[in-house]
């Protein structure tokens, strides 16, 4: 189960499905984000990539990531 926040799901994965060079093939479109209340500096994949490896992986979760998607 991921961890529920003010904003969300925190959703992370280390070898995202669709991209086998991980880090290295999402990096170069990824944004640089300041954690809220830190110094902490985090890359966030772009949304593109994250929509691509949902539908590569076609969990039961990423297939009602998309059914919610569409409704909103």
């Amino acid at each position: 189960m991921e961890p529920r926040y003010r904003h969300g799901l925190l959703d992370l994965t280390f070898t995202p499905t669709g991209f086998s060079g991980g880090y290295s093939d999402l990096a170069p479109r990824a944004t640089q984000r300041v954690l809220a209340g830190t110094t902490i500096k985090v890359s966030i994949a772009a949304l593109e990539d994250v929509h691509e490896s949902k539908r590569q992986a076609d969990r039961p979760k990423d297939r009602e990531y998309f059914r919610q998607a569409e409704t909103q």
